[in-house]
């Protein structure tokens, strides 16, 4: 059974007068007593001033995110009753793709999940080493 919002999003860092950066890439959306969470910008991803902006909209859907990442994990792997696995980094690739990352809790696994987003949805492109993943996989 998969486990609907599990990040709070009173722990993220939604203040855009604390955004840091560091080393041009690396963007701390959680203090690391909470989640620890992360998103690295890819070289050139995203404009300095889009950042701020982007980082909230991301907070804003990262249980929505999460959710559908939970939900693929429970359709394709039926077996599976919980979903042993926590976002650790959110990977930015450009305005409209990013990937997140999750590590096994239980297994020292790692796996990648891929989305592209258009307007303000995203959609599920890739899960792991399973690639073009169709926009009804869910019907």
């Amino acid at each position: 059974m998969y486990d609907y919002k599990r990040y709070d999003r009173s722990k993220f860092i939604t203040d855009e007068s604390e955004i840091k950066i560091y080393d041009e890439c690396y963007v701390p959306i959680s203090d690391e007593n909470d989640y620890d969470m992360a998103i690295y910008l890819e070289k050139g991803a995203l404009e300095i001033d889009d950042i701020g902006k982007y980082k909230m909209s991301l907070i804003e859907h990262i249980c929505e995110l999460d959710n559908i990442v939970q939900k693929y994990n429970s359709i394709r792997y039926p077996q599976e009753l919980d979903f042993p696995y926590e976002l650790v980094n959110i990977h930015i690739d450009g305005y409209e793709d990013m990937r997140l990352e999750y590590w096994g809790c239980i297994v020292n696994t790692q796996f990648y999940v891929g989305f592209k987003r258009i307007e303000n949805q995203f959609i599920l492109k890739s899960f792991g080493m399973v690639n073009d993943i169709p926009e009804d996989w869910d019907k």
